[in-house]
């Protein structure tokens, strides 16, 4: 077999579980203690442990295990191998198992001699804080992202609302953040937030999503914490009702950049308030 370039002249995988193994590794090192989750698993279906059989995650965030002896068993109901209400529509082990040892050998190839695992395509996400994650997760325009007790970047707020539909429930806050710092906190009080860099939004063009979601939002809903100068651009506009900052902000500069016909929503030449402070 040709090896991928770059590739370490080291011991080629040459069956299904092989290729498995590879892949359960992978997913472990989302843990602390990857060796010690491993030390500790057992099948799901006949509680086999890790000395007795191999045995592969039923889902990529690994909430249990299942053996090579169970596993077809487990594939004939036709929902997910894991009964985790979040994980319903992950079918990493069907997919892992289905594929023929060709399969996973290309696939090993393409990838330049190393593992991946494929994001999961999800249609229902809540981001609540705590949680746990599998590495990535793959959203897509129909997924409905649910935000609920949790401060988020003001650039994953945007790219929320323009690719996916978004429910914004209770103590929900944005603030401003670099590249390399966390995107996502636990939800916050006006104290805290204010505490945290103050958030911008980038510029928006004639997005559907974007403003479909905007559309759905109550008005005074997203806490913004203190900001002295806010600047919306174009589309970007009309999240301003939606937000609500601290009652003691005063708000030294704000401008509304509008460069395109139709740019606020229909409904908005109505009467609107937004808690933006003095």
């Amino acid at each position: 077999m040709i090896l991928p370039r770059g590739v370490p002249n080291t011991r080629v995988p040459s069956t299904k579980r092989d290729f498995m193994e590879l892949k359960k590794q992978e997913l472990l090192k989302r843990f602390t203690d990857p060796a010690e989750k491993e030390r500790g698993s057992m099948c799901v279906t006949c509680r086999d442990n890790n000395t007795k059989a191999f045995l592969f995650p039923t889902c990529r965030i690994v909430h249990s295990f299942a053996c090579e002896g169970c596993i077809p068993e487990i594939l004939k109901d036709v929902w997910s191998a894991c009964r985790f209400p979040s994980c319903i529509n992950d079918n990493l082990l069907r997919e892992e198992f289905g594929k023929t040892v060709e399969q996973h050998r290309r696939e090993w190839v393409e990838n330049g001699g190393t593992v991946l695992v494929q994001p999961q395509a999800i249609d229902l996400l809540t981001l609540a804080i705590p949680g746990r994650w599998p590495n990535s997760v793959l959203l897509h325009s129909e997924t409905t992202v649910t935000l609920k007790n949790i401060a988020l970047s003001d650039l994953l707020l945007s790219k929320l609302l323009e690719k996916t539909k978004v429910v914004v429930g209770e103590n929900v806050s944005v603030f401003g953040n670099f590249k390399g710092e966390n995107c996502i906190r636990k939800g916050t009080d006006f104290e805290g937030l204010c505490l945290l860099r103050p958030a911008s939004f980038s510029r928006i063009e004639n997005n559907t999503r974007f403003m479909e979601n905007i559309a759905e939002i109550p008005n005074n809903r997203i806490k913004l914490g203190k900001v002295n100068s806010l600047v919306l651009w174009n589309y970007a506009i009309n999240i301003l009702p939606k937000l609500i900052l601290h009652e003691e902000n005063v708000m030294g500069n704000l401008t509304l950049d509008i460069y395109e016909k139709n740019t606020f929503l229909e409904y908005y030449a109505r009467k609107t308030t937004s808690g933006l402070g003095r």
